[in-house]
């Protein structure tokens, strides 16, 4: 979308970074699950770049994170050792 590479070429050129993820386009499914649609403004989506913090977590720990992390069924808020 022409959003899309207006967005990432503004990105490069007002703190020189460059995107290398590929940026997608959603008919809103995603985003309402992850939560980023506007609560007062109908299907508007909150525009916002975010880490989730399990990714954090597992890449400073080197650790696994189970499904629904971290309000998992089985094991809550902990994390999983993987195998050497």
């Amino acid at each position: 979308m022409f959003s899309h590479i207006n967005w990432v070429n503004w990105i490069k050129e007002k703190f020189d970074v460059e995107i290398k993820f590929p940026i997608i386009a959603d008919t809103g499914e995603v985003a309402n699950i992850l939560g980023l649609i506007h609560p007062k403004k109908g299907t508007n989506t909150v525009r916002a770049v975010f880490i989730v913090e399990a990714i954090q977590i597992a890449d400073k720990n080197g650790v696994a994170m189970p499904a629904n992390w971290p309000n998992n069924e089985i094991i809550g808020d902990h994390v999983i050792i993987p195998p050497a």
